[in-house]
Parts: structure tokens; C-alpha cells; sequence
């Protein structure tokens, strides 16, 4: 037992010992240091720059006004119930950008939404062009199998992100990718498509609340119910109206896209701090482990 605390005494280092195996390596610390410097620098500058374009969407006030809730939320708020238009649409809004369907109904409109997401090879500055792997796709076809609508959106959902402010009920969009022209591209195509759906949407409601109204207004010989009947079909009318006019029919801009001018990463100087100092600490456990060996040895 006496040995091994003996032993244990042998190998102890203090501070002041560390410093000093470490002066004397100090050369060999330097060169291990410096190289790892070099190589972070190296693996930086191979690294593509990216950018992030951003846009704020809010709730067209007239559509809360003109919605097909409205005359529900009518009738609900006389039984007592409250109907929150405001934060179902913003939901509403965040969940459709978000959703596999609407990516679907993206890359319908846009062909090279699929290609900037999976064969994107580097942005040419100079043309404001996304340059493609030309092994996977040329001059707007697929050399390979094209890949699904499913394939695109797992890269989609990695660099398409919505939040919502809760306070002024906003909705931010940000896309980050390695073409800023694509980036800004993307979030208006979403915007105007978005607008577009609902739309869309609201029109063949309509259209189908009409038709119904009218066969119960012809079935009725009710003064009263015939009046209530009319008025819900002139406000029928008038929605369908302003979704076949109105381009913002669900949300607007507060603050459109923009194409950026600077990269928002990668942060060369982080990366190649944090490599160096990794250098250093590398080339400082192996001059000690490298001495506490020799020690051991002899």
C-alpha cells in the first residue's frame, strides 16, 4: 500500500511543473496550434456562404369582416359563444405554410423550387442565378429519378420557418438558403399562393351557399324566413365579390421580402477561433500525456 501511495506521489504534477514542460515544448505547441489554425481556415472558405430573407404577413382586417365565419360568429355570439377570428386565422395561416399540401401546390407553380432544394450547386453572383448539379439536373430536366414532392419538403421544412408575434399577432416568414434571390422568391410565391387558396376557397363556398339558399328561398312561402334568406345571400354576394377582386385576400404585407446583400453565415472568424483554440488545447493533452508516458516508462 505504501508503494502505491508512493507511486501516486511520483507521478503528481503541480502547476508551476505543467507551465514549465509546457515552455520548454513551447515550439512544438506553436506548430500544433498553427496547424490546426491553418486547416480551420482552410475548411472555412470551403464552406458556401447562405442567406435569409425575411417577410411580416398580417390578417387582412377586411377579410375578418367578409370571412365566412363572420355570419357564424354572428349567431354564436348570441348563444353565448365566442368565436376568435383573428387568432384562427393566424393559425389557420401558419399551419397552410407549413403543410405538406401547400409545398405540394408550390413546386406545381414553380419548377424550380425541387432543383434550388436538391440540386442546388452554388449562386452565381453575377447573373443572380441558381448554378445546378448538372449531373442531377440540366437545363430543366432530372438526369436521375425527379425526386418527390415528400423529398423536397424535408429540405423545405429545414429552411422555411414561420413564427407567429403574439402580442401584435404579425406572422414572420424567414427562408434561409445559399441564393438570396431564391430565398426572397420563395416567401412571396408563398404569399401570393397563400392569398390564392383562400381565395379560392371561399369562391366554391360561396358559390355552393347560394346555390343552397336559393332552392330554400323558392321552397319557402315565409315572409320572414324569405327576408333572412335574401339578406344572407346579398352577403354572400358581396363576399364572393370581394375574394374574386381583392389580390390580399387573407393577409398582406407589412414588410415585403427582400433580396439580401449580406450572408448570415457562416461566421468564418467563430469557426476558425473555436478550431484553434481546439488546436491549442489538443496540442497541451498531448505534451502532457506525451511526458506523463515517458515518466511512467522510466
Amino acid at each position: 500500500m505504501q508503494d502505491n501511495l508512493d507511486s501516486r506521489q511520483d507521478f503528481n504534477i503541480d502547476i508551476a511543473e505543467i507551465f514549465q514542460i509546457l515552455i520548454g515544448k513551447r515550439f512544438q505547441l506553436i506548430f500544433i496550434t498553427l496547424t490546426f489554425s491553418i486547416l480551420a481556415v482552410i475548411y472555412s472558405l470551403t464552406l458556401d456562404n447562405y442567406y435569409e430573407s425575411s417577410s411580416t404577413f398580417q390578417i387582412s382586417i377586411e377579410t375578418n369582416n367578409n370571412s365566412a365565419t363572420s355570419g357564424i360568429s354572428s349567431i354564436a355570439s348570441l348563444a353565448g359563444i365566442s368565436v376568435g377570428q383573428q387568432d384562427s386565422k393566424v393559425s389557420f395561416v401558419k399551419e397552410t405554410l407549413l403543410s405538406r399540401a401547400f409545398f405540394k401546390r408550390l413546386i406545381e407553380k414553380d419548377n424550380e423550387i425541387l432543383p434550388n432544394l436538391l440540386a442546388f450547386n452554388y449562386f452565381d453572383g453575377t447573373i443572380k442565378k441558381s448554378i445546378f448539379d448538372n449531373s442531377s439536373y440540366d437545363k430543366g430536366e432530372w438526369k436521375i429519378r425527379k425526386p418527390t414532392y415528400l423529398e423536397g419538403y424535408e429540405e423545405f421544412k429545414d429552411i422555411f420557418q414561420v413564427e407567429i408575434d403574439d402580442v401584435t399577432g404579425f406572422i414572420k416568414v424567414f427562408v434561409i438558403h445559399k441564393s438570396p434571390v431564391f430565398a426572397s422568391n420563395l416567401i412571396y410565391l408563398s404569399f401570393v399562393e397563400l392569398n390564392l387558396l383562400s381565395r379560392e376557397k371561399d369562391i366554391s363556398e360561396t358559390k355552393n351557399l347560394i346555390t343552397y339558399l336559393e332552392q330554400e328561398f323558392s321552397n319557402t312561402s315565409i315572409l320572414d324566413i324569405r327576408e333572412s334568406i335574401n339578406n344572407l345571400i346579398t352577403s354572400q354576394l358581396k363576399k364572393k365579390m370581394y375574394a374574386t377582386v381583392k389580390q390580399d385576400y387573407l393577409v398582406k404585407f407589412v414588410e415585403p421580402p427582400f433580396v439580401p446583400e449580406r450572408k448570415s453565415g457562416p461566421v468564418r472568424s467563430l469557426i476558425c477561433i473555436f478550431i484553434t483554440l481546439l488546436g491549442f488545447m489538443f496540442g497541451v493533452v498531448y505534451i502532457l500525456l506525451k511526458r506523463y508516458l515517458i515518466i511512467r516508462n522510466n
